[in-house]
């Protein structure tokens, strides 16, 4: 198992290392159709990729299951792409995605207010996307609590 990445967090460049501790060790390539992707600076066959294809809509994006050698590789393409290494013997097994932007796709505003309430009690209210997110309420020691 390997965590997966976001379409919207995938790269054009990725650089990884493949340890020497496993005898069978591959890169999948995630593509978009038509684009290109290059190991080391030799392109990718396209006749190693099949078209991921739901049967219903005309495939977007498309997949190789390449072997790869053991030390550093840098993985390039002419679109954004995504990359996972993985690696077999016998009894054990690893895999890892080999990057992925940190790009913030949902960000979250928190707008503070301050108003009193009809006994005169301060109450605290952060809003995030416009729903009340947290509201505290200062008289008689009571607190409320949503999260968005």
């Amino acid at each position: 198992m390997t965590q997966a990445v976001p379409v919207e967090q995938l790269r054009s460049e990725y650089v990884v290392f493949v340890g020497d501790a496993w005898p069978s060790d591959l890169v999948t390539v995630t593509r978009p159709v038509g684009s290109t992707v290059a190991i080391d600076g030799v392109d990718l066959s396209a006749a190693s990729f099949v078209a991921i294809d739901d049967g219903l809509t005309t495939p977007e994006w498309e997949v190789a299951r390449v072997p790869i050698a053991d030390g550093r590789h840098e993985i390039s393409g002419s679109h954004r792409f995504g990359v996972t290494v993985a690696g077999y013997s016998g009894l054990d097994s690893y895999a890892f995605p080999g990057g992925m932007n940190l790009l913030d796709l949902d960000p979250v505003v928190m707008v503070p207010t301050m108003s009193p309430n009809h006994r005169g009690a301060l109450t605290i209210a952060l809003t995030c996307a416009g729903v009340a997110a947290i509201a505290v309420g200062a008289g008689r020691g009571r607190t409320r609590s949503r999260f968005c």
